[in-house]
């Protein structure tokens, strides 16, 4: 993504956002660039990305691509779970783990943690996520099995 040095700071993550929604390695038209994305220009979007809002719509922009492009950048994606993270975000990088096929089973124990939210959708896409992971999400079944007597319907089905 040479192109982006031309731009200044501020539109750097609205450029990047581009090129994410343009989608799973196609050319971008208008400009013909090339969309698969590196981790630092992960790093680069998710920095730059403003609110909860904003920074949960680039991470499900992610989520979108396909599972070998995820997956090289996932771990940057789950970073972003230290940085007190809202409830959107956090359901989004569940969204972006669950993409990243069997990458995402790396994260099993981060993911594990979105069980005990207290926002119901953190706690719905944390058990989809960890549904596709097979053995790596063995060490959350206790409190998957807790979460069948959760108060959220969505959460109990």
């Amino acid at each position: 993504l040479k192109w982006l040095k031309s731009f200044r700071r501020a539109e750097v993550g609205m450029a990047l956002q581009v090129a994410v929604a343009a989608g799973k390695g196609s050319r971008c038209a208008p400009w013909g660039i090339q969309s698969v994305l590196s981790r630092d220009d992960v790093w680069l979007l998710l920095s730059q990305s403003g609110g909860e809002e904003e920074r949960a719509s680039a991470i499900v922009n992610l989520a979108a691509r396909s599972t070998s492009e995820l997956a090289g950048c996932v771990d940057v994606i789950v970073e972003v779970l230290g940085q007190e993270a809202g409830p959107k975000v956090k359901a989004a990088v569940c969204q972006a783990v669950r993409g990243a096929g069997a990458v995402g089973a790396l994260y099993a124990q981060e993911v594990g943690y979105l069980l005990d939210d207290q926002d119901a959708d953190v706690r719905y896409q944390a058990c989809l996520a960890l549904a596709g992971m097979g053995d790596a999400s063995a060490a959350a079944l206790p409190a998957l099995a807790r979460l069948l007597r959760d108060d959220s319907e969505v959460v109990r089905y």
